[in-house]
């Protein structure tokens, strides 16, 4: 049975990989997770601030065996089945590791923009540590500022 993704309310921090941008550099990210909703923010590179909603009702579980062969063609397949959720249109949520350890993180695949994914850290100190050496990293290489949220 997956994890039901609002028992674990807070904000999640990450950036986005684009693998036509500069650096493979698609932007920042945030995720929301509030008891009824999701609020997804989005901040491309020399672009504008994007927000969507999705509601709980449009949130729904994607059995394993559904994403099985997905996972399986990624880039860097991983050995761990995360917890995969449909958020309404907008496009898939991998909920890795376990929350209730604090080791919550999560990839979305965008719906209408094949070549981006976002990774994004949760809210605990490890993970948010794990987040800021991530945008250290960034802001050493890109030939702009890092705009997180």
């Amino acid at each position: 049975m997956a994890t039901d993704i609002f028992n674990f309310q807070g904000k999640y921090t990450g950036v986005v990989f684009d693998e036509t941008s500069p650096q493979n550099f698609g932007g920042s990210i945030r995720v929301n997770i509030f008891d009824t909703r999701l609020e997804i923010y989005h901040v491309p590179p020399a672009g504008t601030l994007q927000r969507h909603v999705v509601n709980k009702e449009d949130v729904r579980p994607i059995p394993h065996v559904d994403m099985q062969k997905e996972l399986e063609d990624a880039d860097h397949p991983s050995k761990v089945m995360p917890d995969c959720f449909q958020l309404g249109s907008f496009g898939k949520m991998l909920f890795w590791e376990k929350p209730e350890e604090n080791k919550a993180c999560m990839t979305l695949w965008f719906h209408s923009l094949k070549n981006e994914s976002g990774i994004l850290f949760g809210p605990c100190p490890e993970q948010q540590d794990l987040f800021k050496q991530l945008v250290n990293s960034f802001e050493d290489m890109l030939q702009y500022p890092f705009v997180q949220l």
